[in-house]
């Protein structure tokens, strides 16, 4: 595989996508001292969370000077975002896997946020605390409705090895819409909160590769690989002779039988017996 640095900033961001899986059996001895578990994670995001404040002051005024975040500036809130997102999830019962004191993506990790950073309209984010406010008012009531029914999923999982179908729906909405309203709160995403019951590709295809960095593809440069990281890996070259087809299009199959002669040319000769 070849490595190529990005070389393009983006121009326009992507929304924030949130991909949570399925409900899955869970180490019951784990899920009975979740929370107790779980401490490490969260002292050390609430640090990084410190620093994040810190650091969205200082992207707020960069976003207002030049239209975008700096680099840096987005990875390490996005960063923040993706943390605080795996170890809620893994708070409230939707993975059994422990999340990893780390910023960056992890295709292994069942729990991943991923979000492409482009140029802000520094309208917006002169008005962003404004702004966020209904849809922070709609998080803080999923989130505790979320919290009043953390008993009685804890039991659920504790009886049944796995978080019923339905709790895990209504945790995973809670999750995934307070990483949005976060994310947006944050300056990482000009898309505004929305689409509370549904992930996009990111959840579609659990595991597929995910954009999460501040930069384009450079020409000629497949998307972000699954590697951790996002490295780039070339882009397949196209069919010898012609244009490759359109993505999702499969490409032309062969004739079952060969084309009939041209007008004038001699029959072809009878196969010996």
């Amino acid at each position: 595989m070849v490595v190529v640095p990005p070389v393009t900033l983006a121009e326009t961001s992507s929304p924030v996508e949130v991909r949570l899986g399925t409900s899955r059996p869970q180490r019951r001895v784990t899920v009975a001292f979740r929370w107790i578990l779980v401490l490490p994670q969260i002292v050390v995001v609430y640090i990084v969370g410190i620093g994040a404040l810190v650091v969205t002051v200082l992207g707020w005024f960069a976003a207002l000077v030049t239209g975008r975040l700096p680099v840096s500036t987005a990875e390490y809130l996005l960063g923040y975002v993706r943390w605080s997102t795996r170890v809620n999830a893994y708070s409230y019962l939707l993975t059994d896997a422990y999340p990893p004191f780390s910023l960056q993506p992890d295709p292994a990790y069942p729990v991943d946020v991923t979000a492409r950073t482009g140029r802000l309209n520094r309208l917006a984010v002169l008005f962003r605390f404004v702004l966020v406010i209904p849809a922070a008012v709609l998080s803080y009531l999923f989130v505790a409705g979320m919290v009043i029914f953390a008993v009685v999923t804890w039991i659920a999982t504790l009886a049944l090895g796995q978080v019923p179908d339905a709790l895990f729906g209504a945790n995973a909405a809670a999750i995934r819409f307070q990483a949005r309203v976060v994310g947006y709160y944050l300056m990482v995403t000009s898309y505004y909160p929305s689409a509370v019951l549904g992930d996009g590709v990111a959840e579609a295809t659990p595991g597929a590769p995910a954009v999460s960095g501040t930069s384009l593809a450079p020409a000629g440069v497949a998307a972000w690989s699954a590697e951790p990281g996002g490295v780039y890996a070339p882009a397949p070259p196209p069919p010898a002779g012609g244009v490759a087809p359109p993505p999702g299009i499969p490409p032309a199959a062969p004739p079952a039988f060969p084309p009939p002669p041209p007008p004038g040319s001699p029959p072809p000769a009878a196969a010996p017996p």
